[in-house]
């Protein structure tokens, strides 16, 4: 999590990048939503607003969305908690 105080300059960090991918595919959403999730920019609620983001970004760019069901909410942080020990 990153502290308030960062929070701005990483989103900037983040959004640079995934504005600067010539082409988006799966990864590369995976990879915003993931880093997104590590920065926490709002204390209560980042995974509803990730998801939302990441579900908006799959339309954007003619991906089926990711839905993820509460009986795969375990198996869905455990892949984030996976990229983070890597």
């Amino acid at each position: 999590m990153t502290p308030p105080e960062e929070i701005a300059g990483e989103m900037g960090e983040l959004l640079r990048w995934y504005h600067g991918v010539p082409e988006r595919d799966f990864t590369v959403l995976e990879e915003f939503h993931a880093r997104f999730m590590d920065i926490c920019p709002f204390h209560g609620g980042t995974g509803q607003i990730g998801r939302l983001v990441l579900f908006r970004e799959c339309l954007v760019n003619g991906m089926v969305p990711l839905i993820v069901e509460a009986a795969d909410r375990g198996a869905y942080l455990a892949g984030l908690k996976e990229r983070r020990e890597r």
